[in-house]
C-alpha cells in the first residue's frame, strides 16, 4: 500500500469511528493520518469537530482555523463553517444555512407536470379538494419553488400566496408567472397578524425546522380556520400490534452508524420491515423530525380547538421512476402504485405505522359537506368533546 493509500485508510476509519462515537479511537487515528500527511485540511478539520463535540472548544477552533488556512488558494471550504454551525446547534445557524445554500446553488426549479413525482405529490395534497368550493385564502410554507401552490391549484384551490424563508426561486416562479403571490417567511416567528389566512399548508418542511412545534402554533395564529401539515410519520407512536387479530411485535435496536431504529417482526419471529427512528437528509441540519397522529390530538386538545384529523399516506419514492409520465401502463408508474398498494396492505394487515401523516387542525369546525369530503377522501376527522361545561352540570 502506498502511503496514499495508506493515509486514505486510516482517515476512513476514523471517520467511521467518529460516527460511531469512539471518540478515543477516532483521536489516535486522526493523529495518524496527520502523521502521514502533517498538511492536511480535512484531517484537521475533522479532528477539531471532534474535539468541539466533547467540549475542547478552544484547540478544536485551532484547528478548524488552520484547516481553512491550508485549503488550496486560500479558499474556505464551505462544509467547515455549516459543520461547525451543526455542532453549535443553534435555530439561527439552520436559517443562516438555509439562505447560504439558496444564494449558491437553489435556483428556481422548473415545475415537472403529470410526472409520477407530481403524481405523489398532488396525492399529499388531495385533501384540499374538499375545501375547493369556497373562495378561501390559502397560505403556504415552505413552498420553495412554488410547486405546492401549482398542485393545491390542481385540486381546485384558486388563492394562494406562497412562502418560503428565502424568495430566490420564487422570485423567478413569479416572473414566470407561475406563482401570482409570494411572501418571505420565516414559519417559526410569521410576520404577519393573527388570523391573516382562512387556511395554511406546510408540506414536508416542518421536519427540517429546528423547532417544528413552534411553526405549528404560528400556523395556528395566523390561520382563520385552519391548518395542515404533511409529514414523514414517526415510526414508534402510532402502531397498533394487533390489527386485524394478526399478531406483531416490534425490536428497538442501534445501529452503529445511524443510531436507533426498529424492526418489527411477525408472531414467528421472522423481520416484517426495519426502519431508523431517527435518520437525517443531506446533512446535520436535516434532521427528519417525524409527527404522529397522537401528537396532532394532544396538539388540538391542548389548543382548545374544536376539531382535529388526520390522514393515514404511504408514499414511495424511486429515483428511476420519479421524471416519468404518470399514464397507465407507464412502468415506472405501475410500479410506484404497486409499491404503495404492498404498503399499504402491509400496514393494514400488521398495524405498522404508514411512512406519512396528513394532520388537520381546526380553529373552525368543518362544515357537514367538507367533513363528508373529508371522509370520502380517507380523513379521520374527530370534534372534540367540549369541556366549556362542567361534566357534573345537571339541567334544571
Amino acid at each position: 500500500m502506498t502511503p496514499v493509500e495508506s493515509f486514505h485508510s486510516v482517515h476512513r476509519q476514523a471517520i467511521q469511528a467518529h460516527f460511531r462515537n469512539e471518540f478515543e479511537l477516532a483521536i489516535n487515528l486522526y493523529k495518524q493520518c496527520l502523521t502521514l500527511q502533517p498538511a492536511s485540511a480535512s484531517v484537521r478539520q475533522h479532528l477539531g469537530l471532534l474535539l468541539i463535540q466533547n467540549g475542547h472548544i478552544e484547540l478544536g477552533n485551532r484547528l478548524v482555523d488552520e484547516s481553512k488556512m491550508l485549503n488550496v488558494g486560500g479558499a474556505v471550504d464551505s462544509r467547515v463553517e455549516h459543520n461547525l454551525r451543526a455542532v453549535r446547534g443553534a435555530p439561527e445557524a439552520k436559517i443562516a444555512t438555509d439562505l447560504e445554500f439558496d444564494d449558491i446553488s437553489a435556483r428556481y426549479q422548473p415545475f415537472a407536470s403529470n410526472t409520477v413525482g407530481d403524481w405523489r405529490h398532488r396525492r399529499m395534497l388531495e385533501f384540499a379538494s374538499a375545501f375547493a368550493i369556497s373562495d378561501a385564502s390559502w397560505l403556504t410554507i415552505g413552498d420553495h419553488y412554488g410547486h405546492d401552490a401549482r398542485r393545491l391549484r390542481f385540486h381546485g384551490i384558486s388563492n394562494i400566496t406562497v412562502s418560503s424563508l428565502s424568495t430566490v426561486a420564487l422570485e423567478e416562479a413569479f416572473r414566470r408567472e407561475e406563482v401570482e403571490k409570494f411572501l418571505s417567511l420565516n414559519a417559526e416567528h410569521i410576520s404577519l397578524s393573527d388570523d391573516s389566512f382562512d387556511y395554511v399548508v406546510c408540506k414536508e418542511s416542518l421536519h427540517h425546522m429546528p423547532r417544528p412545534f413552534l411553526a405549528i402554533y404560528e400556523m395556528l395564529r395566523i390561520a382563520r380556520k385552519g391548518i395542515f401539515f404533511i409529514e414523514p410519520s414517526d415510526p414508534l407512536i402510532d402502531w397498533t400490534p394487533n390489527a386485524k387479530g394478526i399478531p406483531t411485535s416490534r425490536e428497538c435496536f442501534r445501529d452503529s452508524v445511524v443510531g436507533s431504529s426498529v424492526r418489527y417482526k411477525a408472531a414467528a419471529g421472522e423481520t416484517i420491515l426495519e426502519k431508523y427512528t431517527d435518520w437525517w437528509e443531506d446533512g446535520p441540519f436535516n434532521y427528519v423530525y417525524t409527527l404522529s397522529k397522537r401528537e396532532v390530538k394532544k396538539i388540538a386538545l391542548g389548543h382548545g380547538l374544536p376539531a382535529y384529523g388526520t390522514i393515514d399516506l404511504n408514499d414511495f419514492y424511486h429515483a428511476d421512476w420519479n421524471n416519468g409520465p404518470c399514464i397507465e401502463g407507464a412502468q415506472g408508474f405501475e410500479d410506484t402504485k404497486k409499491q404503495i398498494r404492498l404498503y399499504d396492505q402491509l400496514c393494514q394487515n400488521t398495524g405498522i405505522p404508514y411512512n406519512y401523516v396528513v394532520g388537520m387542525l381546526f380553529k373552525q369546525t368543518p362544515s357537514p359537506g367538507e367533513l363528508q369530503l373529508l371522509t370520502a377522501l380517507g380523513a379521520n376527522v374527530e370534534i372534540t368533546r367540549t369541556r366549556f361545561l362542567a361534566l357534573q352540570m345537571k339541567s334544571e
